[in-house]
């Protein structure tokens, strides 16, 4: 490595923008300013009411257009900060380059206040914007430039675009402007998805094989006769006029930089070092944008390479089988063991049915590309002939689709779960020692190095879970309990697909052992038909065997319960399920209801969950405080309590005496930001804090979630303003 001194520098470089903005956001915080940024944005646009921008990029989406501008202060000056703007009239008449003036509605983009959500914040980030304005009213104040390359390339992106929607049906040209043009505004959520769960998403991506194809059939066009010099000129102004056209995606730059990198080494007749091309264009790439590192799209394309190297090396020494099988799968195998783990970081799944799939599709996409290539431009000409080979593009995005969706639908083929900072470290540790052993090292000290890191990779990824997490759902309830490989969900109400199944995604739980349901109000109930409409199969159904709960809701949970094969326990006081974990047991007792009282958040089914040894929680519903008054625990104060307060902090909800009663270590409340019932109560807050009970409310805090670590539990909030610090 002495004589790649660029690869040494990248990786320093590298390893200091993971630490400042993932490991330890605080610092990211204050090297790159982002609140104080976010403020002198806040003190230019004021309320959005007026603001003015210059256009970079303009391109169509399904509603309508988007658009990247660079923000104008109020003296008309440059600003340098990038907004993204939603136009909800026509922008026909906007182009790159202009100078507009915009009235609409600003919007921040918001961080995630659970784990799995999707996080606005980092993304806008990760894409150099600060703040999205939807636009109401636009006026251009100065028109481009008539010599502007980015109006004429913007017009050209444009104009390839509506000619990809004519010439192919609408699936072939969504695939085919991500591919072409980096535009994936055709491709819908579920396709997305798609390609995703099957670990080809790839394809969506502009590829070095991408850029190769066009610069091949450019460099038959020009051929030799202009020299080496003036042809190798001309590659290099279309390849970064066709980088800036399609956006400068992270795999468009990275493939433009090492085949710029390629055709100077050949110009000045030197040979090409891949590692350093590669090491130059991440290098360059994250000094012009160090946040890109937030996104998928830049580890995605750089492991991809990575991977074919490494795919290479070590499937050609698996002398076991033919040269020529080797020679096929290398690539494949390589690709398919660098992106798994990002793909499980970014998108919480993958599958080991890639590196099969890829085998597959890599060779399939170069034909799709070629007739996609050959159709458009036969299009331009006699569209009819354009037509009939776009027939034949279309044939193989319907194979794509068919063969992805048959082995995402296997069983058995797919991990899911987001893989913890300590296991991604330890993963790209035996990929740094692997490629440095290749060069340093003897084939049995290697062997020993890389033995030693899988058995600590088995026993990080398989060290018992054992969590508590109050999910913060808005105006609603759900808590889900991670305890020694056994799954427990409390209630869960509203914010399915956007908290509650990307979390459970992001925890890799395929499987309810047991759903615990208080009461039917949808706050509590809505997310349990969601979970079990999905196809997630729960065990054991817990609800109250009271008639004032009998409701429409609850009847068709039973009814989804029963017919995927779970167990449906109508529960009164005094009755108690224990379920076996790895190491010890989890208790529950049910104190409330004794009997039907007619309403149904005083006959919630309140329970206490004892964890082995270490932790008791206390479910208490919707129940008021002339329920609570009965509720009788067993005296063990040297196990702590945590209280879910009932009714999301109402005033009349969990009293005084329960506090005086229970004591608890800490008290949970679960409310929405800015209800309408004005929840939790300044009444509540206060019988709180006149008895110094420490309490976190998931409306300030986000999810708060207890972890078990080696007997010691660690309280913590996924936002910043934790509660437990006060």
């Amino acid at each position: 490595m002495k004589n790649r001194p660029v690869v040494i520098l990248c990786l320093v470089y590298l390893v200091c923008l993971v630490l400042i903005l993932v490991v330890f956001p605080q610092a990211g915080d204050y090297v790159f300013r982002f609140t104080s940024s976010a403020r002198e944005i806040g003190e230019i646009v004021g309320d959005g009411s007026s603001i003015t921008v210059r256009i970079r990029r303009l391109e169509e989406t399904g509603n309508g257009f988007q658009a990247e501008a660079v923000l104008f202060g109020a003296l008309g000056e440059k600003t340098g900060y990038l907004c993204r703007i939603e136009f909800r009239s026509s922008a026909a008449d906007i182009s790159e380059g202009d100078l507009v003036r915009i009235s609409g509605t600003i919007k921040w983009p918001e961080k995630a206040s659970n784990p799995g959500q999707w996080d606005a914040l980092s993304y806008a980030r990760s894409q150099g914007y600060l703040f999205i304005i939807h636009a109401e009213k636009s006026s251009i104040v100065a028109s481009h430039s008539q010599i502007d390359p980015s109006a004429l390339l913007g017009k050209v992106r444009r104009f390839f675009s509506r000619k990809i929607d004519l010439c192919f049906d609408e699936d072939t040209a969504g695939l085919v402007k991500a591919m072409l043009l980096g535009d994936k505004s055709g491709l819908s959520a579920d396709e997305k998805d798609l390609f995703s769960a099957a670990g080809i998403s790839h394809i969506t991506a502009i590829s070095g094989l991408h850029l190769t194809i066009l610069v091949s059939i450019l460099e038959k066009i020009i051929g030799k006769r202009l020299g080496p010099v003036l042809s190798s000129g001309l590659l290099s102004v279309f390849l970064w006029a066709y980088i800036w056209m399609t956006g400068f995606s992270s795999s468009t730059f990275r493939a433009g930089a090492m085949v710029t990198y390629q055709l100077l080494a050949e110009l000045l007749d030197r040979e090409p070092d891949r590692t350093t091309s590669l090491a130059l264009a991440a290098f360059i790439q994250l000094l012009i944008r160090p946040t890109i590192i937030l996104g998928a799209s830049f580890w995605l394309t750089y492991m991809a390479v990575i991977g074919l190297w490494i795919g290479r090396s070590f499937a050609l020494r698996l002398t076991i089988l033919p040269k020529f099988i080797r020679e096929k799968i290398s690539g494949s195998l390589g690709v398919a063991l660098t992106t798994f783990p990002i793909s499980l970081w970014f998108f919480f799944q993958a599958s080991f049915g890639s590196f099969f799939l890829n085998l597959f599709i890599v060779p399939i996409t170069r034909y799709l590309l070629i007739l996609s290539i050959a159709g458009i431009g036969l299009y331009l000409i006699y569209p009819a002939l354009g037509a009939g080979i776009s027939l034949l593009s279309s044939g193989i995005v319907r194979l794509i689709y068919e063969v992805s969706s048959c082995m995402t639908g296997l069983r058995g083929i797919r991990m899911s779960g987001r893989p913890s900072v300590l296991v991604m470290i330890i993963l790209s540790g035996m990929i740094l020692l692997y490629l440095l052993s290749l060069r340093y090292l003897s084939q049995r000290k290697r062997k020993m190095i890389i033995g030693i890191l899988a058995v600590v990779f088995v026993a990080v990824c398989f060290f018992p879970r054992r969590r508590v997490m109050f999910l913060d759902v808005g105006q609603g309830d759900c808590s889900v309990i991670e305890w020694e490989g056994r799954v427990l969900v409390i209630d869960a109400g509203p914010s399915y697909r956007t908290v509650i199944k990307p979390y459970l995604q992001y925890e890799g739980i395929e499987k309810i052992d047991v759903l615990i349901l208080s009461h039917p109000d949808m706050d509590h109930i809505e997310g349990t038909i969601h979970i079990l409409e999905d196809g997630m199969k729960i065990d054991t159904l817990l609800i109250a065997d009271v008639e004032s709960q009998d409701n429409e809701a609850r009847a068709k949970l039973i009814r989804l319960t029963e017919s995927s094969g779970g167990e449906v326990i109508r529960c009164l006081q005094s009755d108690v399920y224990e379920l076996q974990t790895w190491f010890s047991h989890i208790r529950l007792r049910v104190l409330s209801p004794k009997e039907s009282t007619g309403n149904s958040n005083e006959d919630s089914l309140v329970a206490e969950i004892r964890l082995g040894e270490d932790l008791r929680i206390l479910y208490t519903g919707d129940i008021g405080t002339e329920t609570d008054q009965r509720i009788i625990l067993d005296r063990e104060t040297d196990i702590p309590l945590i209280l879910k307060a009932a009714h999301h902090g109402s005033m009349f909800a969990t009293s005084g005496e329960m506090l005086d009663r229970t004591y608890p270590s800490l008290v949970v409340i679960s409310a929405g930001r800015n209800n309408e019932y004005g929840h939790p109560h300044k009444q509540m807050i206060q019988r709180l804090e006149d008895r110094r009970i420490p309490y976190m409310v998931t409306a300030e805090n986000g999810a708060i979630f207890i972890d078990d670590v080696m007997g010691h539990l660690i309280y913590r909030s996924f936002l910043a303003n934790q509660q437990q610090d006060r």
